[in-house]
């Protein structure tokens, strides 16, 4: 993916309504900038989350949830983690400078401060930031933020590459002694792969839910992922061969090894039977 042209956008949190207008303002006058505002940590938690902003501007004194709280939450979520966050306070100790650091923040203004000096430090935090993700490789639903974000989409993986087989896997133990058990499980991943197929409408909605995206994300997840699924939830030998081959390289086998060893699909075959497959 690469990054298009667009306003960067900002979100500043800050209780005080004074100096988060005046960030505001020296935002907007240096251009190039869409600044969000948000005036307590919970706030802060909703925007970002919903906008995926390029910077976080973040106070600490905040009500309801502070901003070491904060910027730990941020830190820990996925889509939220590479955020760059430059912590403003008036807390100028060397231990709060080295808390906030440590969870992640990517620089620490002490006020009062110059609003000069803060432009020029996002510039230089942003700046650091587009050198380290010029491309990137992204699984949904990171591409979709990606692209609202002002990303391409250049290629997918499906469309270049052949997947090893990847899903519920056992041994032949478990198989002898819990067939049936094992056929349930099977025909559980059967279903699913029926309801994903051919229900998009309520697949986007528990992805929407689960995920605790927007719907327009929970659909552009979908759309990518779904090409994936097979028509009907088998082994992919293609696939399994891709996997055969990499291991007798790696183990230095040269002769050819069928799939019936390595290998057990009676049972997917028999669960596709009784479930009306051919």
């Amino acid at each position: 993916m690469l990054r298009g042209a667009r306003n960067t956008r900002v979100v500043v949190v800050e209780d005080d309504q004074d100096i988060a207008g005046l960030i505001r303002h020296a935002l907007e006058r240096s251009g190039g900038f869409e600044v969000l505002m948000a005036t307590s940590g919970d706030a802060a938690l909703r925007i970002v989350t919903e906008e995926i902003p390029d910077l976080v501007i973040l106070d600490l004194n905040l009500p309801v949830l502070n901003g070491i709280e904060v910027c730990r939450i941020l830190r820990t979520r996925e889509h939220t983690a590479g955020i760059p966050i430059i912590i403003l306070t008036a807390r100028a100790s060397e231990d709060d400078r080295v808390t906030g650091l440590e969870l992640g923040a990517d620089d620490y203004v002490v006020k009062p401060f110059s609003l000069r000096e803060l432009v020029a430090r996002v510039r230089a935090v942003l700046r650091r930031r587009s050198a380290q993700s010029d491309a990137a490789v992204l699984a949904p639903p990171l591409d979709a933020e990606a692209k609202k974000l002002g990303f391409n989409i250049l290629v997918r993986a499906e469309d270049i590459l052949i997947f090893p087989e990847t899903g519920l896997v056992t041994g032949i133990k478990k198989i002898q002694e819990k067939p049936d058990e094992i056929k349930r499980v099977i025909k559980a991943g059967i279903k699913a792969n029926r309801y994903i197929r051919g229900n998009r409408d309520g697949t986007i909605q528990f992805i929407t839910e689960w995920l605790k995206v927007k719907k327009d994300v929970a659909t552009a997840t979908y759309d990518g992922v779904v090409k994936v699924y097979n028509e009907e939830p088998n082994v992919c030998e293609k696939g399994l061969r891709v996997t055969i081959e990499e291991r007798k390289q790696a183990l230095k086998i040269t002769r050819d090894i069928p799939f019936n060893e390595v290998a057990d699909l009676s049972l997917i075959r028999e669960a596709l039977r009784e479930m009306g497959s051919r």
